[in-house]
C-alpha cells in the first residue's frame, strides 16, 4: 500500500493539474480506505447465503443506492467549495482533498456503513486463545 501512496504523490509532484490530481488522489484514497478496511472493517461482499436470492438482490441494490448516493454528496458537496477557493493557493489542496475522501468512502466508509446497518456481515474471528494448537483439555492448561 505504501507503493500506491508514493505512485499517487509522484504523480501529483510530476504535474500538479487537476487532470493528474484525480487519478492520485484516488487511488491514495482507495489505498487508505482499504488498509482501514482490511484492519477495522472486515468487509465481506457476499451476502448472506441463508438468504433468498431476491432478498440477496434487494440488499444489494440497497448496498448500491446508499454508496452511490453518499459518493454524489460528497461531489457535489466539494463542488461548492471549489469555486470559491478556485484561484487560490488552496484549490490543489481541497481538489486533492475531495478525491481522497470519495476513494475512502467508496473502500472503507461505505463498507463499514453496510456491516453497521447490517447489509452485509462480517466474517466470523477465529478466537486464537481457543484455538487446538494451543490448548488441550478442559481445563485449559497447555499440553506438554
Amino acid at each position: 500500500m505504501v507503493s500506491i501512496a508514493a505512485v499517487s504523490f509522484i504523480m501529483i509532484l510530476y504535474r500538479p493539474a487537476e487532470d493528474f490530481i484525480i487519478p492520485g488522489a484516488l487511488l491514495f484514497g482507495l489505498g487508505a480506505g482499504f488498509l482501514l478496511n482490511r484492519r477495522y472493517v472486515h468487509f465481506e461482499s457476499a451476502v448472506n447465503a441463508d438468504f433468498k436470492q431476491t432478498v440477496k438482490y434487494r440488499i444489494m441494490a440497497v448496498r448500491f443506492l446508499l454508496g452511490i448516493t453518499v459518493t454524489a454528496l460528497l461531489y457535489l458537496v466539494f463542488r461548492k467549495i471549489i469555486p470559491i477557493v478556485q484561484g487560490t493557493s488552496l484549490f490543489l489542496i481541497v481538489y486533492f482533498i475531495q478525491y481522497v475522501l470519495i476513494g475512502k468512502w467508496v473502500s472503507a466508509g461505505a463498507p463499514w456503513l453496510f456491516c453497521l446497518l447490517h447489509l452485509a456481515f462480517k466474517p466470523k474471528e477465529e478466537n486464537p486463545a481457543m484455538s487446538d494448537d494451543s490448548v488441550s483439555g478442559s481445563n485449559g492448561q497447555q499440553a506438554g
